[in-house]
């Protein structure tokens, strides 16, 4: 399903890469999907240069037609044979950690054109925290350019996410009274704001890069109780915040966004993952870009809902969907015995009286209790809200799937530390 889609930008942007004398990535990606599809690369292209004006279905029609392009197929190939402008015109370089999939993703930045956003999102804050690993590593001069065009202007703080403590000094320092961050380090930054500054001058919570959850929300909204809380859309791999909530929706604790168009040439959900086409970055565009984050589109209002993303908030195994909101919902009944810190392994498992496959799961959890009576009852407890609350289906429990002997069991591990360990919150972990 294509969304959004700017039929002229998409044009220029095509033709630009075919005709490239920089780089022959795109043109030879197509050419190996049409040699696959025994389809005629050529003739794609030719439709590009012979057709003058492009309305939306021909766009689109052209658009389905381009192959997908996967994180792959970008680390298979040197940044320097990827990048379609002169080294002198690359302005910085970014990379991906990988925690992911474990490659770092370099790419090279030419300059970005300016477009609005407003960092504030119509809300009253004037200093907000920089506390993200993309804006702090890489994305810092163009946010400083969007917080001086916002009315009235801001002044970001730039603070250190791997320097918690002296971030929640610089806080205080500078009286900051928002936060651009991830969940994950909003949580681990507020014990040292309670010791150097107060939480509650905290009137915007921006988050990024993480699933928002309704368990998590309602947590972050208990740590930060003057805060608006404000979800957007951005990666490191985009550089760029590129969709948000309006004003109203989080004055109103309502979970949509909203697509900045400014900022890209087409946005399309297949089976609700979010394919990205942009040219911001002229260096190196975006075409058709699988990004592995998974939205529902409501076309009353031309919103996005955020729904995870593929192998961390949901793992499909077995013909089953195990998503980590479904989990969450399921522990509120026993959020004590849990606490909110574990993790969900996810195994392959023969039982020796059965040669089906069947799926093993064991949660591991970090708090601690003073009895083993204590501890005990907080396993039964938790394997009960699992087995009767955990709802894989609208109907179907993970009791029945038990009983269908579609999972062999479920263990509960009190742990020292969190078998992954990653700088975000990783809920589940598949072992398949």
């Amino acid at each position: 399903m294509i969304i959004y889609i700017h039929p002229e930008k998409l044009r220029s942007l095509f033709l630009r890469v075919y005709k490239s004398d920089y780089s022959n990535f795109y043109s030879d990606l197509y050419q190996r999907h049409a040699k696959q599809q025994s389809g005629d690369h050529e003739s794609l292209f030719s439709i590009l240069e012979t057709k003058q004006q492009w309305d939306n279905a021909c766009a689109e029609s052209i658009l389905k037609q381009i192959p997908l392009l996967t994180r792959k197929d970008i680390t298979s190939i040197h940044p320097n044979n990827r990048t379609y402008v002169t080294p002198s015109d690359i302005e910085f370089i970014s990379y991906t950690s990988g925690t992911s999939d474990g490659t770092p993703l370099v790419v090279q930045w030419s300059h970005v054109d300016n477009y609005y956003y407003e960092p504030s999102l119509g809300l009253d804050i004037k200093k907000p925290l920089i506390l993200h690993p993309a804006l702090n590593k890489n994305f810092g001069h163009t946010f400083i350019q969007q917080c001086r065009q916002a009315t009235p202007p801001l002044s970001p703080v730039f603070a250190d996410y791997q320097q918690m403590p002296q971030s929640a000094v610089l806080a205080s320092q500078t009286e900051v009274d928002s936060i651009y961050t991830t969940p994950t380090l909003a949580e681990h930054i507020h014990p040292l704001l309670q010791k150097e500054y107060d939480p509650q001058k905290i009137k915007l919570l921006v988050l990024f890069s993480e699933t928002m959850t309704p368990t998590k929300k309602e947590v972050l909204s208990k740590l930060y109780p003057s805060a608006h809380i404000a979800n957007v859309y951005a990666s490191s791999e985009i550089g760029q915040i590129l969709f948000h909530p309006t004003s109203e929706e989080i004055r109103s604790n309502i979970d949509k966004m909203h697509i900045l168009k400014d900022a890209v040439v087409a946005v399309e959900l297949i089976d609700n993952e979010l394919i990205l086409t942009m040219d911001q970055n002229k260096a190196f565009p975006l075409i058709r870009y699988s990004t592995g984050d998974h939205f529902h589109y409501d076309a009353s209002d031309d919103s996005l809902i955020w729904k995870g993303r593929d192998s961390i908030d949901t793992v499909k195994v077995n013909g089953m969907e195990i998503r980590i909101e479904d989990i969450e919902h399921a522990l509120t009944y026993c959020a004590r015995d849990i606490g909110n810190t574990y993790q969900f392994h996810i195994y392959s498992h023969t039982h020796s009286t059965n040669t089906r496959e069947q799926i093993k799961i064991v949660v591991e959890t970090t708090i601690k209790h003073t009895t083993r009576f204590a501890q005990e009852e907080a396993r039964d407890n938790i394997k009960k809200a699992l087995l009767q609350r955990w709802k894989l289906t609208s109907s179907a429990t993970l009791q029945d799937a038990v009983d269908k002997g579609l999972v062999s069991t479920v263990e509960v591990s009190f742990v020292e530390a969190l078998s992954l360990q990653s700088t975000k919150t990783r809920r589940l972990v598949s072992h398949f």
